[in-house]
């Protein structure tokens, strides 16, 4: 991959000297913010002018204001579901697309563009359905599986014999003449790993434009952010150069975030315990243990983090699809049917999965202004979805000024998560559950803003852990305009691909989606809600008997 990774680094250079700046648009969320900070910090480096605007999605409205900027346009975190409206709407710009999502599903019709694209000898064949769906956007160049590259002018193909003289000419190409250059492994192999995500590329990237070993640490925050493997893949490498060079530092013990041990049980939602919002249940879990709650959690010692978490598993109760039996049942008779003895292996994977979420490996960022890796996630990520990711940024290039407003943004943030969390559990004893629940999948209307992802993520770990959670959000929207987040949990894994059911289901509605196979979002019109639920139900089923 480093002959592609340098290629764009290249390309990035070009275009910036040759358009006089650049123009970053990057998703909200941690991945995004830590995204874009990292090139920002390389671009500040080097001298390279740049202006960054953080958004929630690349929506119809963005796209055509980007067909007014002349500069370089750099997308961090997104671009590649929606290839198919920018390849129609800014052909003939310099684009350069960093991102890890999947491209749109394979039964989309590609974009009408001005100009017939020629495919050069570098391209390779499609092997399945999502690479499929790219080919169908006739890329002037795939290179070794990493880099896409597209063109409204008609290429000749090279015909080089080796791997350097191929790269070679895809540094020529894409620095002499307007194309849309996309960054993604997933895009391309059909393969959506959690071995890296758009921080990880990001910082590939930067590498590349000067010494920035350093930002490191904020590739593995993105990471963090999406929940990814830290020990596979592209993220192991980085971790590993991360871990050598002294910008990380690893060590064990809780995975809670927060200054003192009340703070962090007090807003505890990833990992998730029912002390949360109970300030009552916080200080007498406190006394239990034996440690006081104005205790800071960086000075707790292991064997005092290690009693901690043993006695918030203690206190975990079943998850809702896996309540204990009641008298006269199948166990008590002596007798377990499959489906018993199914549910109960899935119960004891979840309790070892929430053992895993709280206590393990944490890793300090040596180089940044919050030092918890977990904790510096956490807080950029809720000023990204309160509409504040300049200040995410700035944290991302060390500016400790911002940090009282970003640590208030995130205790506003872990209120309202909390607040709807209570309102899930407390209801989910009555016959008005604000959770439903539908053969495949399980569904529940949002009553607080900004929250969509981050509450759907924790409702599909923590609570109803057998099938996925759809959280439907149209509060503050648009009134043409519901959002949609979907996640499933880790037990699903190689069993739904969300991204095809919702990015799917939203089309056949009226609207877009896309993501990855546990995570995915859309945007569909108001009134749709119905049937795309339904829709996404049928499609999760067909994808469960299948598996």
């Amino acid at each position: 991959m480093e002959e592609e990774i340098r290629a764009v680094a290249e390309a990035i250079l070009c275009r910036a000297e040759e358009a006089g700046f650049v123009r970053i648009f990057s998703h909200y969320d941690a991945d995004g913010l830590t995204s874009a900070g990292i090139l920002c910090n390389a671009f500040l480096r080097k001298g390279i002018p740049f202006h960054t605007s953080i958004v929630p999605k690349l929506s119809p409205q963005l796209l055509q204001a980007l067909r007014a900027e002349d500069g370089l346009i750099l997308l961090c975190d997104m671009g590649t579901a929606q290839l198919d409206a920018v390849l129609e709407q800014l052909s003939g710009k310099n684009i350069v697309i960093i991102d890890h999502h999947a491209p749109p599903p394979p039964n989309e019709q590609p974009p009408q563009l001005p100009r017939t694209l020629e495919t050069s000898s570098f391209s390779t064949n499609a092997t399945n359905e999502h690479s499929s769906a790219l080919a169908a956007f006739s890329p002037s160049v795939l290179l070794n599986n990493t880099v896409a590259i597209f063109t409204s002018q008609e290429v000749e193909g090279a015909g080089g014999a080796g791997r350097a003289e191929e790269a070679s000419e895809v540094r020529d190409l894409v620095c002499e003449v307007p194309s849309i250059t996309l960054l993604n492994p997933v895009a391309v192999t059909g393969k959506d790993e959690d071995a890296f995500c758009a921080a990880s590329l990001a910082y590939l990237v930067a590498k590349y434009l000067g010494n920035n070993t350093d930002l490191a640490g904020l590739a593995l925050a993105g990471a963090l952010g999406d929940h990814q493997q830290l020990n596979e893949g592209v993220n192991r490498k980085i971790l590993d150069e991360a871990l050598n060079a002294g910008v990380v530092s690893a060590r064990k013990g809780l995975k809670l975030s927060g200054e003192s041990l009340r703070e962090a049980l007090l807003f505890s939602t990833d990992p998730y315990t029912e002390l949360a919002g109970s300030p009552e249940m916080v200080e007498s879990f406190c006394e239990d243990v034996g440690v006081p709650a104005e205790q800071k959690i960086s000075e707790l010692t292991e064997e005092e983090q290690r009693r901690i978490a043993d006695a918030l598993v203690a206190l975990l109760h079943t998850p809702h699809s896996h309540e204990e039996r009641g008298e006269g049942e199948s166990e008590k008779e002596g007798t377990r049917n499959e489906a018993e003895e199914e549910a109960e292996s899935v119960s004891e994977k979840a309790l070892r999965l929430y053992e895993d979420a709280l206590f393990g490996t944490t890793f300090i960022l040596n180089e940044e202004v919050i030092a918890s890796a977990e904790e510096f996630m956490r807080i950029i990520d809720a000023c990204g979805r309160f509409g504040k990711g300049g200040i995410g940024i700035a944290l991302c290039l060390r500016d400790e000024s911002v940090l009282e407003d970003a640590r208030r943004l995130h205790r506003k943030f872990q209120t309202k998560l909390v607040l709807e969390l209570r309102r899930v559990r407390e209801s989910r004893s009555s016959a008005a559950s604000a959770v439903k629940e539908m053969p495949n999948l399980y569904y529940f209307f949002v009553r607080e803003r900004g929250i969509t992802g981050v509450l759907a993520g924790i409702l599909a770990r923590y609570i109803f852990v057998d099938k996925p959670v759809v959280v439907l959000n149209t509060i503050g929207k648009p009134e043409n305009e519901t959002k949609i987040s979907a996640r499933c949990g880790t037990l699903l894994k190689g069993v739904v691909d969300l991204s095809t059911a919702v990015s799917v289901a939203a089309l056949k509605v009226g609207g877009f989606g896309g993501g990855h196979p546990s995570a995915a979002g859309a945007s569909i019109p108001a009134g749709t809600e119905k049937a795309f639920i339904e829709e996404v139900n049928r499609i999760v089923g067909e994808q469960r008997k299948s598996h």
